[in-house]
This record gives C-alpha cells, sequence and structure tokens, in this order.
C-alpha cells in the first residue's frame, strides 16, 4: 500500500498526474474499480469532462469505465448501505430537532451557567448546530472538548449538549451529515468487506482535508493499493494560505504515512 501527496499551485498539472495514473492502472485493466474523491458537483463535472477528452485524445475509448467519481459522502453511504448495521443517515430537519432535545436535556440535568439565559431561544439550537459540525468534522470528543475548557462556562455547556446530542444519535441508532464520515470508518473497522479492493483511489480538488476525511482514508488504506492526494500549494512558498495547507499537508502525511 502506498499513500503518496501531490502538492502543486492551481492548474500546475494535478489533475493531468492523477488521469495518467489512472490510465496506467486501466490499461492493464479497463474494469479496474478506481475511485476518485471530488469535493462538489463542478469538480465531479470538471472530472468527467477532463476524462471525456482523455479518452477522445488517446482513443482509449472506454478506458475509464471502470473509474467512478464520487464525494465523500456518497462514498460513506455506499459502504454503510454494504454493511450489516442497521445505522441511519437523518434528515437534517431531525437533526435540528436532536439538537433542541440535547439543549433541554443538558438544562435539565444541570442548569446552564452560560446558556441559561437564551436557553429557549432558536438562535441557540442555530449556534450549537454549526459547533457541533466543526466538531464531528474535527472528531473532536465531549470529553477532549470539556478537558479543554480550563473553566470556561460556554465551552462546558457546550460539551455538555454534545454528549447529550451524540448520546440521542447512540440511542436511536442514527448519525446525522457531519459524523457520517467517522460513524463509517468505524463500521469498516468491524467489517472490512464492506470496502473491496481498489488498485487506485485519488483524492482531488480539495483546499484541505478535515480530520473525519482523515479517519475514513486511514481505514480505506487498508483495501487500497494505492491513494494520491492533491493539494494546491508549493512546498517552498512562504504565503500564508500555502503555510496553511502545508500544515495539512504534514497531518494528512502524519496521519495516513503519505510521503510527498
Amino acid at each position: 500500500m502506498s499513500v503518496k501527496l501531490l502538492l502543486s499551485q492551481p492548474a500546475g498539472g494535478k489533475t493531468s498526474f492523477c488521469i495518467d495514473e489512472i490510465h496506467k492502472i486501466h490499461s492493464r485493466n479497463p474494469m479496474a474499480p478506481v475511485k476518485v474523491i471530488v469535493p462538489d458537483k463542478m469538480q465531479m463535472a470538471y472530472w468527467k469532462q477532463t476524462l471525456s477528452r482523455y479518452s477522445k485524445g488517446t482513443g482509449s475509448g472506454s478506458g475509464f469505465i471502470g473509474t467512478e467519481i464520487i464525494s465523500f459522502s456518497k462514498l460513506a453511504m455506499e459502504i454503510l448501505n454494504k454493511t450489516s448495521d442497521n445505522l441511519v443517515l437523518i434528515p437534517s430537519r431531525l437533526e435540528n430537532l436532536c439538537i433542541r432535545e440535547a439543549i433541554h436535556r443538558a438544562n435539565r440535568k444541570h442548569p446552564f451557567a452560560y446558556f441559561e439565559p437564551i436557553s429557549e431561544k432558536p438562535g441557540l439550537v442555530s449556534v450549537i448546530e454549526q459547533t457541533i459540525q466543526m466538531l464531528l468534522h474535527g472528531c473532536i470528543t465531549p470529553d477532549t472538548l470539556e478537558n479543554a475548557s480550563c473553566g470556561d462556562s460556554k465551552t462546558e455547556d457546550t460539551a455538555r449538549i454534545y454528549r447529550e446530542y451524540l448520546e440521542i444519535l447512540q440511542e436511536n441508532k442514527w448519525t446525522g451529515a457531519a459524523g457520517l464520515l467517522s460513524a463509517v470508518a468505524d463500521l469498516l473497522q468491524q467489517d472490512r468487506t464492506a470496502f473491496p479492493h481498489c488498485p487506485l483511489l485519488v483524492v482531488d480538488g480539495f483546499a484541505e482535508l478535515t480530520n473525519d476525511c482523515l479517519e475514513l482514508l486511514h481505514i480505506l488504506t487498508q483495501s487500497c493499493d494505492n491513494i494520491l492526494i492533491t493539494l494546491p500549494a508549493h512546498h517552498e512558498s512562504e504565503t500564508p494560505t500555502d503555510r496553511h495547507i502545508m500544515e495539512n499537508a504534514h497531518r494528512i502525511c502524519s496521519k495516513l504515512n503519505a510521503e510527498i
């Protein structure tokens, strides 16, 4: 298994390099199940158009028929549907109701120190929802958040609501969209057959990868021969944006044992 991280400035040829790698796989086996993970529909359309142009230019015809272009969330749903687990992805409206219930439960068990004056305000639900999404994408647990509070009442109240929210989901075998990748990563630990062997997995078009993406990729390394990740930066650049991307690159290397 090999994980490689390709760094280059925007329009620096990253996608073309990835396509060449896919072509090498498909030249040996046109039906090889290659997966390309992209962040949005625009990137998905771009990849499809680029593969089509490449096929016409090289005369490879249906040489990319085994390539699936997909998002992280769609890949996670594919894996979830192949497991024997009864975990259900709930819609955003139900997720909102779960957060409301978590706020009420936390406040009943121990009155809020910080949120008490606004505990019945609809705006609190929105704030907590955004915070929980950030925490889930960062793979931060309620215990971690609570231990980092250092006596800050807002953080302590948030940690208690977050804990209640996760307990509600666990009670009902539910997951929200923000927790989907981590939940599927946990399921894959128990059932590796839910993601069959993949000779090449490409992750392209992202400015950075959140911790839940890395958690899922870490599990997928056990089923992939090669993983190729691209980031839009140059390792010698000193701009703030590139420094931030390089920090993310080093985090990817550390988590996935990747080489640049």
